[in-house]
């Protein structure tokens, strides 16, 4: 194993110095101690650069590669018809209940109207069956009644004479009056037809009476028919409509105007429209299976994408995946989502990234170059430079490293200038 000694006396080359760094101050539950031995004669100075102590974040993350990957919606048509309008196109930001495209809907406004008249007919019957005959419609019928009986004693008394007349006449004219079969005959025709009538007006005057169960139950049953009808009619209107779930992106549009389509003309693979959800962006990252213990949901993330490397986008692990993925050399990965804390217009779908899991973070704290620290009269300590110039040793209390930059908690503050030896002689 090696000395602290071994360490300070350059025995490892810088690459392997930073390695075992990282390793120091993970083991050390964050601590970490860069030690040089100092001697007590005084070094010659070769070569020194003056640096500042500045506030910063430590960071142990541990790197992956990923891929954005937009969750989507895959929308379509559940009606049928010819595509009348296409309102939008890919790229275009959309926002929630914005139509995105239509089918031609003359036929079924028709339809929805037919069925809407048919509604309200069948619910306008039954409520009146509810509420039965009312007394204007009984007073009416009454009148019927009584009007055919009238006609009908009239009719019967037109009979009578007629028939009286032919009597008399056979009687003292012998068969040379004036009255014949014929005449009787119409008369009877006459008489039955008052009879008919009254019999009419008594059967519509019985009919006012409230309706019993079965008329009620047959009622109903129609209004629900018609109902149902007036759902489907309306629901295949707003079919034709494709509306937006949610605010999002048009990533493609597979359809195309004057085209026929069916609710079973586009499947999950082709869908007439996929809209990326929302403005959220999601980074995909397969870390080994080694790694995947080091992760967890909810853990800070900051993704760097390939052609944008000039800007971090932080983030939170959203899911991994319990499920492996092994390739063909048998390497175990597991898919690890990252969704994007404020993502923006330049993320494309796809694009390549690499994503750092935070292991480990101190943010605004005192740091300085972990090649300033060495070890000088037993303890950890920086050789610092006062306003006139004379320098000195100070100890300090170091913290959280990446390797590069280490975390001071005692000893120094912001601003403070530290000398960094580039060649000591002991």
């Amino acid at each position: 194993m090696l000395s602290l000694k071994q360490l300070g006396k350059g025995k490892l080359s810088a690459k392997k110095l930073t390695a075992v760094l990282v390793v120091l101050a993970l083991a050390g539950g964050g601590s970490w101690y860069y030690l040089r031995e100092q001697r007590a004669q005084t070094p010659v100075d070769t070569g020194s650069t003056v640096i500042t102590a500045q506030k910063k974040d430590v960071k142990i993350s541990l790197a992956n590669d990923g891929k954005a990957d937009y969750p989507v919606t895959n929308l379509k048509f559940n009606g049928n018809g010819i595509v009348q309008e296409i309102l939008v196109q890919e790229g275009q930001r959309v926002k929630k209940g914005d139509v995105l495209a239509r089918l031609d809907v003359k036929n079924l406004e028709n339809q929805v109207k037919q069925a809407e008249a048919n509604y309200n007919s069948a619910v306008a019957k039954y409520q009146k069956l509810i509420a039965g005959p009312s007394d204007v419609e009984r007073q009416a019928k009454q009148i019927a009644v009584d009007n055919a009986v009238k006609n009908l004693r009239v009719q019967q008394a037109s009979y009578d004479y007629k028939v009286s007349l032919l009597n008399n006449e056979k009687t003292t004219v012998l068969n040379g009056g004036k009255t014949t079969e014929g005449d009787i005959l119409g008369e009877e025709l006459k008489l039955e037809g008052a009879i008919a009538q009254l019999e009419n007006a008594k059967a519509q005057l019985a009919l006012l009476v409230p309706a019993d169960s079965y008329d009620l139950t047959t009622a109903s049953e129609t209004v629900k028919q018609m109902e149902a009808a007036l759902a489907i009619a309306r629901n295949n209107l707003q079919d034709a409509t494709l509306i937006s779930p949610t605010d999002g992106m048009i990533l493609s549009n597979n359809g195309k105007t004057g085209e026929l389509v069916t609710s079973s003309s586009t499947s999950t693979n082709t869908p007439f429209i996929v809209l990326a959800n929302g403005n959220e962006v999601a980074v995909d990252s397969y870390p080994i299976e080694d790694d995947i213990g080091k992760i967890s949901v909810g853990q800070a993330a900051e993704v760097v994408f390939t052609s944008l490397p000039d800007k971090t986008y932080e983030g939170k692990v959203s899911s991994i995946s319990p499920n492996p993925v092994v390739d063909q050399s048998g390497i175990v990965t597991y898919k690890v989502s990252v969704i994007l804390n404020a993502p923006d217009e330049n993320i494309k779908n796809g694009m390549t990234a690499s994503v750092a899991f935070i292991a480990q973070q101190v943010k605004g704290v005192v740091t300085i170059p972990v090649e300033t620290v060495v070890r000088a009269n037993g303890a950890p300590s920086v050789e610092v430079q006062s306003p006139d110039g004379s320098t000195g040793w100070v100890k300090v209390k170091t913290g959280l490293t990446d390797g590069k930059i280490v975390e001071i908690k005692d000893g120094l503050k912001a601003g403070d200038k530290i000398l960094i030896r580039k060649n000591i002689k002991k």
